[in-house]
């Protein structure tokens, strides 16, 4: 099995173990109209988790926003609550 449909079964798996969690149920009314910012960084991976998540959000009736940054700036940047959900942040990169 190629390395693209292992990546594209983990993700599919992920969602479907994240909606049974959730009872499979959308939320009727989002807790806030705020806008839920996501960051889209430069690697496959987390860009792929973070579509998921927002498409999943937007289901549940969520304002979701995308920013594009890289993995330094993320992790200051969820800090200060620029950024409000970050799908992967793997600080023993960061130094």
């Amino acid at each position: 099995m190629g390395y693209a449909r292992k990546l594209a079964l983990g993700i599919l798996a992920s969602a479907m173990v994240s909606l049974t969690l959730s009872g499979g149920a959308l939320a009727d009314v989002p807790e806030s109209k705020d806008p839920i910012i996501i960051p889209m960084n430069n690697w496959t991976g987390e860009t792929i988790n973070a579509a998921l998540a927002g498409q999943i959000l937007e289901r549940m009736g969520y304002n979701v926003e995308y920013v594009a940054i890289g993995a330094i700036a993320m992790a200051p940047a969820v800090a200060d609550g620029d950024i409000t959900y970050a799908p992967e942040l793997w600080d023993n990169n960061l130094g």
